[in-house]
């Protein structure tokens, strides 16, 4: 339990690292930027591959996230409603054709609440999942 607690630190300590370690790329003038409006909390959402996907994506309330990273790890952004303390996302991946079943770590940490996270199984090479995480405010 204490190094899994040391490597959640290590993690929490290590994203905001590498969001400054990787270049940023310009939009050219002829594609306009998209700026996610974000209103509420802000969450920072780790995704982690046992095998590396073709694809993936995760999708809150209609609007797909941006994932950065490539190979066994990807990241985003959304944030929690204003009503809530509730957070729903679709992911979807694919793999290459003839992977064996794999899993995904999806971990989701709130400003200043606790991180949480859930594990998606994939068969067939691919995965469509609703997954559902929530934080409890103090009574």
């Amino acid at each position: 339990m204490n190094l899994l607690a040391v490597g959640a630190i290590l993690l929490a300590l290590m994203v905001p690292l590498l969001r400054v370690d990787r270049p940023q790329t310009v939009p050219s003038s002829s594609s306009p930027a998209v700026v996610p409006q974000q209103s509420g909390t802000p969450v920072m959402v780790l995704l982690r591959f046992v095998h590396a996907p073709v694809e993936a994506s995760l999708t809150v309330g209609g609007k797909v996230i941006p994932l950065r990273g490539a190979g066994l790890e990807r990241q985003g952004e959304t944030s929690l409603t204003e009503r809530g303390q509730a957070l729903e996302m679709e992911f979807k991946a694919a793999w290459p054709p003839g992977s064996a079943a794999t899993m995904v770590e999806m971990r989701a940490a709130p400003d200043g609440m606790p991180e949480q996270q859930q594990n998606i199984w994939a068969d067939a090479g691919s995965a469509d999942e609703i997954v559902r995480f929530m934080w409890r405010t103090a009574p």
